[in-house]
């Protein structure tokens, strides 16, 4: 018997074939990833401007039933000194810290101790949580509201909707009554926000006006306000909001409603002094105000984030205006007078956008 012997290859790659494939998709990698990158940032700056219009847009509507836009609230949310204020002509103490709620719903602006973000949680789509019912004797409805993370109040590019780590602080009072009550601390997780209340500090004054609408103490002027739509109310005796009607002569286009905040990267996930109450906050550095005392920045690492616009976005931040146009903002605007005019609703003051954006 014969055999006939052919001679058999093996078929594969040299170790020379392999490496020249590796580096081949290391380069395409190395191409194609700041692409993704650039896409996902793309997609995440237009969800987060999507974020700014609902917010917007449910201020409108709150006007609209209103006519009056949402105040920035009495105080933040947990303070414990008492605040007073006029409501249908009467005085009435009101402890601070608490929602202010009337026959056991929650009061509107301008009589409402929680600020613009609470306000608007109806056109939010979040009216059950808004009329939460206030228990007396406890704060566990008011827990619930500063603990529960509103995916609208966040920005994708950042981080996603969460509430901080646990924290002991002092939220409002027991009894939330007219009546007073006695305060506790608690250990709760605020639910975070990624927007804020834009305002102008004494670094600016429109021309040929005088400094009485930003007087005040503190490096910052006023607190209650300081040119902005979104206004401190009701403390004191001292009821101020912002109207449509005649409220904002510069016009919606000019005047910005809602800007996005600054925040140092490695406090993300921390709870930093100006991110540490929750978005119930009316008049906390958590949601306002960001004066422009601070050069808007990318979001970045050791640098002091308190009462600075800017976001996670590169070369831009986003704001929305009180016209609801959402627009982005380069960080290397001139603050003083381009930016401070954007804020200032009854400065006179127009802009060249191409000065801006």
């Amino acid at each position: 018997m014969s055999y006939s012997l052919r001679k058999q290859h093996r078929f594969g790659f040299t170790l020379i074939e392999l490496l020249v494939v590796i580096a081949i998709i290391g380069l395409l990698m190395a191409l194609l990833l700041p692409a993704i990158q650039r896409v996902r940032e793309a997609s995440n700056r237009m969800r987060c401007g999507n974020n700014l219009s609902q917010i917007a847009l449910a201020a409108h509507n709150f006007h609209n039933d209103y006519n009056i836009f949402p105040s920035a609230g009495f105080t933040h949310i947990n303070n414990t000194s008492t605040t007073t204020a006029v409501i249908n002509g009467v005085s009435y103490t009101f402890p601070a810290g608490a929602r202010l709620l009337a026959n056991g719903q929650p009061m509107t602006a301008p009589f409402q101790n929680w600020g613009f973000f609470y306000q608007i949680l109806p056109y939010m789509e979040q009216t059950t949580l808004f009329n939460l019912p206030g228990v007396p004797g406890s704060n566990q409805s008011e827990m619930t509201i500063a603990q529960t993370p509103i995916p609208a109040y966040h920005c994708p590019s950042r981080r996603t909707p969460r509430p901080g780590p646990a924290r002991t602080s002092t939220l409002g009072w027991f009894d939330i009554s007219q009546n007073g009550g006695a305060s506790a601390s608690v250990a709760y997780t605020p639910a975070k926000c990624d927007y804020g209340v834009p305002a102008c500090n004494l670094d600016f004054l429109p021309p040929g006006q005088t400094a009485t609408y930003l007087q005040g103490s503190g490096p910052y002027g006023n607190r209650n306000e300081a040119g902005q739509i979104i206004v401190r109310s009701g403390g004191n005796l001292n009821i101020r909001v912002c109207s449509l009607d005649g409220g904002v002569p510069d016009g919606t286009s000019n005047t910005i409603l809602i800007s996005e905040k600054f925040m140092e990267v490695n406090f993300y996930g921390s709870n930093p002094g100006y991110d540490d109450n929750s978005y119930p906050n009316g008049w906390d550095n958590d949601v306002g105000p960001l004066f422009t005392s601070n050069q808007p920045m990318q979001d970045t690492r050791g640098v002091a984030g308190s009462q600075r616009m800017g976001s996670a976005h590169p070369g831009s931040w986003n704001v929305v205006m009180a016209d609801r146009t959402v627009r982005r903002i380069r960080y290397s605007i001139q603050v003083n007078p381009i930016l401070c005019t954007l804020i200032v609703r009854d400065d006179g003051g127009t802009i060249n956008w191409q000065q801006a954006e």
